[in-house]
């Protein structure tokens, strides 16, 4: 690579940060209530987040340009990350299928009504679209959707530069000889890392390695399989089976306490709830126990897991419970509402430490957010061993 090769490449990779920046403006301004539902709809499910990204990669024909638009969507706060993590996924076979696409465009002579699904001709007609909604537009909303799709098309435009820039690289010996020098594994997918993501091409990546395994400069080891062994085989199925492959939050434990001393005669606790119903689901937006309470949000499990949870978390304070996982709901809504309604003091968060909880916790921070309100918040987590720490 000459000096030209590398301020084109730096030229590039300034254009793609400086579109990024102008498409996750456009996001944040057009972020509404109404796209955040959609948005969710489509990414409700992981199986959905994947199909989503594997029809968005396959239409625009880069994976890297719809892990950007993930990436400006959870930043605006109208995406989660575990929702944008099935869109990603889906991105990598979107990537698969745009191979196969162009496969049978050259096969055919390259000419056809696929060649207008191309990255430039897609870009072209994103960035022709969002000019054209940005000067004639009067509506806001409509202006902002310009920004996003010039954006956009700046971002595309500075990846097609990087990726021109480090082109040559494809007809370096000495490049080539540096692919092939590697007998570790773990170096192998370290360089084709790096080399994927400064040419902005899995394709082309893999296009390489092909054309070597053609030559003869990448081969296959073979080797001698270890004849069957039936009894090993059972043994590891036996083991499998054992092992807990799910949520951690199910993995099953057994967990040993001391003895506690008997209660003394007559000196059982006190129960310390104050309001009901208690499920988040079934309790209403407005009741007047919320009116200048402390309220406090707690797991499900956190009750049996703590010992102490009436005196120390329930005493004083208007419980609020759920499982996010169980109820399957987003709470974020429910809980701004009762934020925003009624002169809540105080939120104290009750979470399990299992992953799954943090469903409660988010939903509980957008809610303090959405508001519109500035109160004292905090989070506590309960371990399953009955130790608490505060966050």
């Amino acid at each position: 690579m000459g000096a030209s090769e590398i301020i084109s490449l730096l030229g590039g990779i300034a254009l793609f940060l400086f579109g990024m920046a102008i498409m996750g403006d456009g996001l944040k301004k057009v972020a509404g209530s109404k796209l955040e539902l959609v948005l969710y709809k489509l990414t409700s499910t992981p199986l959905k987040g994947v199909l989503l990204g594997t029809g968005v990669t396959a239409v625009i024909q880069s994976s890297s340009a719809t892990s950007v638009m993930v990436v400006g969507f959870v930043n605006s706060g109208m995406m989660k990350v575990n929702q944008a993590i099935g869109i990603v996924m889906g991105a990598i076979l979107g990537t698969s299928v745009t191979g196969w696409i162009l496969c049978l465009s050259s096969l055919s002579g390259g000419s056809g009504w696929v060649t207008l699904l191309s990255t430039a001709t897609l870009t072209g007609l994103v960035a022709v679209v969002g000019i054209i909604l940005r000067m004639a537009a009067k509506r806001p909303a409509t202006h902002h959707v310009g920004d996003i799709l010039l954006g956009f098309a700046v971002l595309m435009y500075g990846m097609s530069i990087m990726s021109d820039a480090v082109s040559p690289l494809r007809d370096s010996q000495v490049f080539i000889d540096a692919l092939t020098s590697f007998s570790n594994p773990l170096l192998g997918i370290l360089v084709g890392l790096l080399f994927t993501s400064v040419i902005q091409s899995a394709s082309a990546a893999v296009g390489i390695l092909q054309a070597l395994a053609v030559t003869g400069a990448i081969t296959f080891e073979e080797r001698e399989a270890p004849a069957y062994d039936e009894a090993a085989v059972k043994a590891a199925q036996a083991a499998k089976k054992q092992a807990h492959t799910g949520c951690p939050g199910t993995a099953i434990r057994q967990l040993m306490h001391k003895k506690p001393a008997p209660p003394a005669p007559g000196g059982e606790t006190e129960s310390q709830l104050t309001n009901w119903p208690v499920q988040i689901k079934l309790v209403p937006t407005r009741a007047p126990y919320f009116d200048g309470a402390e309220l406090l949000i707690a797991a499900d499990c956190t009750a049996f897991a703590y010992a102490d949870f009436h005196n120390r978390f329930l005493a004083g304070r208007v419980c609020l419970i759920g499982c996010p996982k169980l109820d399957g709901v987003d709470y974020t809504g429910k809980l701004a509402e009762i934020l925003r309604d009624n002169s809540i003091r105080s939120v104290t968060v009750l979470r399990m430490e299992v992953p799954c909880c943090g469903g409660l916790e988010m939903a509980a921070r957008r809610a303090v957010e959405q508001c519109g309100k500035d109160m004292p918040w905090q989070v506590c987590t309960v371990h399953i061993d009955g130790t608490v720490t505060k966050n």
